[in-house]
């Protein structure tokens, strides 16, 4: 068998992974930790706007919107939060697999980074698909008005 695949989960237990693939995971789990980090402290920064923004509108009642906008940065910062869990889920596991050399947990990890891009996946379509929705209700306003 080439040493670079992994073995079948059905293999006996150990991970074997030739010395290149196992730099490529390496590097990836680097930067997957680094950027879900990130996405962490920006989620971070989202709820804290989302309070300012809030805390601001009911001081100031010309600015009664204030607590929409806050709650839809909440809202962002919760659609935000999954897909930087399952990445740094991803990078946690592999890291850890590849320092045990475990097969099992390097399963898991690779099974949160197919649920990061899973998410990634279905809100890009969800997005794509309020485009749509939008473009064919602006065509439809534009016809009627002009």
């Amino acid at each position: 068998m080439d040493t670079d695949q992994i073995l079948d989960q059905n293999a006996p237990a150990g991970l074997e992974v030739g010395p290149a693939a196992m730099n490529h995971l390496r590097l990836s789990a680097k930067w997957a930790k680094f950027l879900a980090i990130l996405g962490f402290i920006f989620i971070g920064f989202m709820v804290l706007v989302g309070f300012m923004i809030m805390s601001f509108g009911t001081f100031a009642e010309e600015f009664g919107m204030a607590s929409g906008l806050g709650m839809l940065y909440f809202l962002f910062a919760l659609v935000y939060f999954f897909p930087v869990l399952y990445l740094y889920r991803f990078a946690d596991r592999t890291q850890e697999a590849l320092q045990s050399r475990h097969s099992g947990i390097l399963t898991e990890g690779l099974e949160n980074l197919g649920k990061h891009y899973q998410f990634i996946g279905i809100l890009t379509a969800i997005v794509l698909g309020l485009y749509v929705l939008i473009l064919v209700f602006a065509v439809g306003v534009g016809s009627l008005l002009g």
